[in-house]
């Protein structure tokens, strides 16, 4: 299910000026994604990968039957 602000009460317009009040330049919905939602979805990938990466050295003998 996708969130929609608008359903929440509060339109997107003043969604997307409430994010311009913090980053100025932001003032379309293309602007919100590639200076806000992007980057964070970068990073978070990032993190979870390296976490999963971590943990899957410790868990591959387990995984296989090694152990």
């Amino acid at each position: 299910m996708r969130w929609n602000p608008a359903a929440d009460g509060m339109p997107l317009e003043q969604l997307i000026a409430s994010f311009g009040e913090f980053i100025p330049f932001i003032h379309t919905k293309l602007d919100v994604v590639l200076y806000n939602a992007f980057p964070f979805n970068l990073l978070k990938g990032l993190v979870i990968s390296g976490v999963t990466m971590l943990v899957y050295k410790r868990l591959n003998p387990v995984l296989k039957g090694a152990v």
